[in-house]
């Protein structure tokens, strides 16, 4: 023992700090728990919408009329004969010859040709005012809107919202998120890092061990070597 004092053997000692986790020593001394390689992460989250609130329409525009359904008659008045056209025939009754040639002069043994409905000649005009559309005088025989003039199967001569029934100037009837597309007061559908305050999809802001989830400036986790700093 004597001898040891006398002649002492010197031991040199180099203390390094490993970049992969706490220990900071001479590597021969170092405990044989490390971390494995780092991993990014977003520490804190919360959940949320993206981004900002918009008025919208949620339905598309459709065509309508603004007013109803009346009957009419797209034709102008006119005069006809209801009845059915009797042509000219003979005569054979002599007294009825006779007093026609005493009226008119001469005798013509011909009966002149007349309506039926009112025995009227036949070149005369019409006995009944109707309409030149459907030949009747009734409330109509035609269906048109009173918006706009428009036939029955007319798809319509104004634009609104199926969803709120608000004409093509309304802004909005419901507020959504612009990029999400939910509706406000839905759950939220996203979660965000309250440090970065990006979405938990994007790179993380900070960094751990991807075997404990720790972060690296606390003891190793695992047996595996370190990545001891010697410059």
């Amino acid at each position: 023992m004597k001898e040891h004092f006398m002649h002492p053997i010197e031991i040199n000692f180099r203390k390094v700090k490993c970049l992969n986790c706490s220990e900071e020593t001479d590597p021969r001394l170092a405990i044989p728990e490390c971390h494995l390689e780092a991993e990014s992460f977003h520490p804190e989250t919360y959940k949320t919408h993206i981004y900002n609130l918009i008025l919208t329409h949620p339905n598309n525009l459709e065509r309508y009329h603004t007013d109803s359904l009346e009957t009419y008659h797209p034709g102008s008045y006119t005069y006809i004969h209801p009845g059915r056209p009797i042509d000219s025939q003979i005569d054979l009754n002599f007294a009825q010859c006779f007093i026609r040639a005493i009226t008119f002069g001469g005798i013509n043994p011909m009966t002149p040709g007349y309506w039926s409905c009112c025995r009227k000649d036949l070149s005369s005009n019409g006995c009944e005012k109707v309409r030149s559309c459907c030949q009747k005088d009734d409330k109509g025989c035609s269906n048109r809107y009173k918006c706009c003039d428009g036939a029955l199967h007319h798809k319509g001569c104004e634009k609104r919202y199926r969803c709120c029934d608000e004409f093509r100037t309304s802004k909005g009837c419901q507020y959504i998120y612009d990029v999400c597309k939910h509706k406000a007061g839905e759950q939220p559908c996203c979660a965000v890092c309250k440090k970065c305050n990006q979405t938990i999809e994007k790179k993380g802001c900070a960094m751990r061990c991807r075997n404990c989830k720790e972060p690296q400036t606390k003891k190793g986790c695992i047996k595996v070597a370190h990545n001891f700093d010697f410059s």
